[in-house]
């Protein structure tokens, strides 16, 4: 959930909850620091409901005041589910508020790993979030052989890291590659507003193995 009160973050999120038992749940929700602290400023509507078996629930997550600050808050909705027979489960969504621009995010990106899954090459790029709050993570990886043939493979998916997680991103290739020489592009997008981060590595693809030419 990303709220805000710059230009292209929204004061009021939409969230879904979806019930996916086949029991009616009694949905109760609320919102926190990190260190499981008071957040003032935001709140969530409705913070009670109850919701059908295989049914959703919109409700809105709603930034209410305005602070003069330029570093972001990062929080937690925790959701409580209680079914019919009194079983509780808790599940807990990644809050961000921005009271400026995003900076930079403090990330370690691995090199471009590659290793052969039968006889498709799958790449693999480790990142790292060295930061205090949730970074989300689009990436692009662009393979491209030295006759100027491409393919394009995507991974992260907006996914966001937590605060000190190692994340996995995969890049699976969707057909074979002749054996030769290629270059690897990754684009590495996490806010909107900042640059992507980007690496490139040259890298020599055979059927059983790959040799990396940059280091």
């Amino acid at each position: 959930v990303e709220l805000g009160q710059v230009k292209g973050k929204p004061r009021v999120a939409p969230v879904q909850i979806l019930n996916r038992g086949a029991d009616e749940k009694q949905f109760k929700l609320r919102v926190t620091a990190l260190d499981g602290s008071e957040l003032t400023g935001v709140s969530v509507s409705p913070k009670s409901f109850t919701v059908g078996p295989g049914r959703s629930k919109m409700l809105r997550a709603i930034l209410r005041s305005n602070r003069n600050k330029a570093e972001p808050e990062f929080g937690l909705v925790h959701v409580e589910a209680t079914g019919v027979d009194g079983e509780q489960t808790t599940t807990q969504l990644p809050l961000a508020i921005y009271y400026g621009e995003p900076q930079p995010p403090k990330l370690t990106v691995s090199p471009v790993q590659l290793k052969m899954v039968g006889n498709r090459p799958n790449f693999f790029v480790e990142v790292k979030n060295n930061g205090r709050g949730f970074v989300p993570v689009d990436a692009r990886l662009v393979v491209a052989s030295a006759e100027a043939r491409r393919m394009s493979l995507t991974a992260g998916y907006g996914r966001w890291i937590n605060p000190g997680e190692k994340f996995e991103l995969r890049f699976a290739a969707d057909r074979v590659l002749e054996s030769g020489e290629y270059q690897l592009a990754l684009q590495l997008q996490t806010h909107a507003e900042l640059a992507p981060i980007e690496r490139t590595v040259n890298v020599r693809i055979s059927e059983s193995r790959a040799d990396d030419r940059n280091g």
